[in-house]
């Protein structure tokens, strides 16, 4: 697979005096996370750009969320990244890991903005990768 994109927000690496790059899956991960973490009209010369994830930060994490969040992901899949089968994308509440933290108590993520995306590739490969509040600037 050749894919590269700039390293965004660090893409200039000073002691190398070159620009960095992700490849392959570290740059599809690079480019959805930058189009869901863009809120709509904040991009210039382009409004439409961006889910606009920051907006459910403090709302109820359930099934109708999720389902909103989806849909506006996918639409802005179709159109921004070309790399991606938008049709085969999931977004499921909470982190994939089912198991008990090290004081044995189960781990839950009720109410906090936690997602998991998976996401398949027209190169047949299927990446998964989570967001969190870290990832909005918000506290854990």
């Amino acid at each position: 697979m050749v894919c590269s994109s700039w390293s965004w927000p660090n893409m200039f690496d000073v002691a190398r005096n070159r620009v960095s790059l992700y490849n392959d899956t570290a740059s599809i991960v690079n480019r959805v996370k930058l189009l869901m973490l863009t809120e709509p009209t904040e991009l210039f010369m382009t409004p439409n750009f961006g889910v606009g994830l920051k907006r459910y930060l403090f709302t109820y994490n359930n099934d109708n969320t999720i389902a909103i969040i989806k849909d506006r992901l996918i639409e802005q899949l179709r159109i921004w990244e070309p790399a991606v089968i938008p049709e085969d994308t999931t977004v499921t509440r909470g982190l994939n890991y089912t198991g008990q933290s090290s004081s044995g108590t189960s781990i839950q993520a009720n109410n906090k903005l936690e997602l998991t995306v998976t996401l398949k590739t027209r190169y047949m490969q299927t990446i998964t990768f989570d967001l969190t509040e870290n990832d909005l600037g918000g506290t854990q």
